[in-house]
């Protein structure tokens, strides 16, 4: 905001020439009295003392923060009385900084014990108040069995309370590990029978029969694992993509050729065929064999493949 002339109202109406020299013989005035007003609140702050100022604060927080009676006056007024002392205190410290640090310091010590001692009694008040506001009757009773073990200490009964199982191990003295029991202690009895059923008796012999043949152990039988199975096993194994079969040509495989083949002269293919038929028996067998027909070589045929199939 501009600084507003002085030859207007704040309507802004013009103002006559006299009103204008009053207005500013106001304003210096004031501007005068500025400065009075300020080394009136410097004389009246040196005036006042700082530990008496601390020391009313505490009157007013033992008002406050006490248990046994009741404040006079009410929790607002107090909490706004304090709040001025605090005020003036902070302002006198402030001058003091400037003007003697020294017994600033000092100043500064006797606030923060004050503040101690403050937070202390609030702390105990606001306990016992929570502790008045505790109703008796939702406080839980003790179990019965305290009760009897509390009323045999109030009687002195104290004989009649169970004391705790001794261990006799733990009253023994404690053993040397450098020496050997076994050399010191009584023999000991030899060593009972092994544990379960004890062996048949057998009966005496008589003088002349014979003795029994004893029992052979023998052992449980075993498979021999040859080497050439082992080597199978740790062998490389061999493989190979599908291939598409020809079923005709599977089927069509063992037919002789005469059949397959169909040549113009039937009687030179039978004549070769009963040759080389009796080429290969002739060996076998000397008399001479009638010459094979087509019908023969188709018999052949179907004996092989039901042999096959």
């Amino acid at each position: 905001m501009g600084r507003r002339s002085i030859n207007t109202t704040k309507s802004g109406k013009y103002m006559n020439p006299t009103d204008q020299a009053r207005k500013e013989a106001r304003k210096k005035e004031l501007k005068k009295n500025k400065r009075q007003r300020q080394l009136v609140r410097a004389a009246v702050l040196k005036g006042k003392d700082p530990m008496q100022l601390i020391q009313e604060m505490e009157k007013i927080d033992n008002m406050e923060y006490n248990v046994l009676q009741p404040s006079p006056l009410n929790e607002k007024v107090l909490k706004d009385k304090r709040r001025k002392l605090r005020e003036t205190l902070d302002r006198v410290l402030k001058m003091y900084i400037k003007e003697e640090p020294e017994k600033w310091e000092e100043l500064k010590r006797a606030e923060a014990e004050y503040e101690k001692r403050r937070a202390t009694m609030a702390t105990y008040s606001e306990a016992v108040r929570h502790a008045q506001q505790v109703q008796v009757d939702e406080i839980p009773l003790p179990i019965a069995a305290q009760l009897n073990q509390e009323n045999m200490l109030a009687l002195g009964l104290t004989s009649q309370i169970p004391l705790p199982v001794s261990d006799m191990s733990l009253l023994l003295p404690p053993t040397s590990i450098l020496r050997k029991k076994s050399a010191y202690s009584p023999p000991r009895l030899p060593p009972g029978p092994p544990p379960g059923l004890p062996p048949r008796l057998l009966p005496p012999r008589l003088p002349g029969a014979i003795a029994p043949t004893p029992n052979v152990l023998t052992a449980a039988p075993q498979l021999i694992k040859h080497d050439s199975q082992q080597g199978q096993k740790g062998g490389a194994t061999i493989e190979a993509k599908a291939q598409i079969r020809n079923l005709t040509a599977d089927v069509t495989r063992f037919v002789p050729t005469t059949l397959r083949v169909k040549r113009a002269d039937g009687g030179n293919i039978s004549a070769n065929l009963g040759a080389s038929h009796n080429a290969r028996k002739a060996p076998a067998e000397e008399r001479p064999k009638p010459m094979a027909t087509k019908d023969d070589a188709y018999s052949q045929f179907m004996r092989e493949m039901e042999g096959l199939l």
